[in-house]
């Protein structure tokens, strides 16, 4: 191989493995928690939340689903994916007739609380903008949002406090109420739409989809994350999650890798400068990360609902905190 090429690999290697170790002390944070269990009554209707969402607690803070909640006070939601922008406004007359009959499907049978209890989660810090009405609205200080299977978390205070509407949280009862600025009506006759992908933060627009759920707010995907079977008629064996656990991983650092490569060509041949390079590296591995937490939570659900042992799980989270360890070496030695 020539000395100019050698160069070039050496700097597609480099940059590869510097943007994610520049990155690393700015990573998104992840919290180990469990859901609570909780009632939601808007309007008077008790509502449930779509499979795969919950209610979580952190330092005595109760965090609900952006979306969800939005919808709930009759308030439409888009996703700027470029702007990490969360927006929330008032609807149409035809997103409003959506609203109704989406609300109406998740109206709970009597007893039937929103959120299930008790089950362990991790939840990756996102860093994201929020727009009520046109006005931007900052989460509290030693407050953050957090990502799970595509569903944006924030404080329930939060959300009352930037939409204008009270919110109670009564955590004697474990109840949050709300009455909307848009009493609710009786739900149409006929149509079968909902709001644009009502169940997922990450896009108002839709999104492409993902069998996965493990997508970063913008794109778009299966927000339950629901890939742990457990409705299966068969009981999977250990030995199958565990290989598919193993294949999803893999082709995670390879997709990873590509695209680390992909910013690192755009830099070489000019296409980019070294801040944007830097930028779209930090993006990529902030995706990377929820996508990393996202199919190690599937996996736990999967393992835990089965009665298997968890512990390979940290063998996974050791795996990817030592490649970038091994990168930042790998730097050490290219560059000391």
């Amino acid at each position: 191989m020539s000395k100019t090429k050698m160069k070039v690999v050496a700097l597609l290697i480099a940059l590869m493995l510097v943007i994610p170790t520049m990155a690393a002390a700015a990573a998104p944070a992840v919290v180990a928690t469990k859901s609570v269990e909780v009632q939601m009554v808007f309007d008077g209707k008790t509502l449930k939340l779509p499979d795969g969402q919950f209610v979580f607690m952190l330092k005595g803070t109760t965090y609900v689903p952006v979306r969800f909640v939005s919808y709930a006070l009759q308030k439409n939601v888009n996703w700027d994916n470029a702007k990490s922008t969360v927006s929330v406004s008032n609807p149409s007359k035809e997103e409003q007739a959506r609203l109704q009959q989406y609300l109406a499907a998740l109206t709970a049978k009597d007893g039937e609380n929103a959120s299930k209890v008790g089950i362990s989660k991790r939840l990756v810090e996102k860093q994201a903008k929020f727009i009520f009405n046109g006005k931007e609205m900052k989460l509290p200080v030693g407050q953050s949002a957090y990502i799970l299977d595509g569903s944006l978390y924030v404080p329930v205070r939060f959300m009352s406090e930037s939409s204008g509407i009270q919110i109670t949280w009564n955590q004697k009862d474990n109840k949050i109420s709300a009455k909307s600025s848009r009493p609710q009506a009786e739900n149409p006759n006929g149509g079968n739409t909902t709001p644009t992908n009502p169940t997922n933060p990450s896009t108002g627009n839709g999104g492409s989809g993902n069998s996965g759920g493990t997508t970063n707010p913008g794109g778009g995907g299966n927000p339950g994350g629901n890939n742990g079977g457990n409705n299966q008629p068969n009981k999977p064996s250990y030995e199958s999650i565990t290989a598919n656990a193993q294949s999803q991983l893999e082709a995670l650092e390879t997709s990873c890798k590509n695209s680390m490569m992909a910013i690192a060509g755009d830099l070489i041949a000019k296409k980019i400068t070294k801040e944007e390079a830097l930028n779209r590296g930090q993006a990529k591995l902030d995706e990377c990360t929820t996508k990393f937490e996202n199919i190690l939570s599937s996996v736990e659900s999967q393992l835990t609902s089965n009665g298997y042992s968890t512990d390979i799980l940290q063998q996974y989270r050791d795996t990817f905190e030592k490649q970038v360890k091994d990168g930042k070496e790998v730097l050490e030695g290219m560059t000391g």
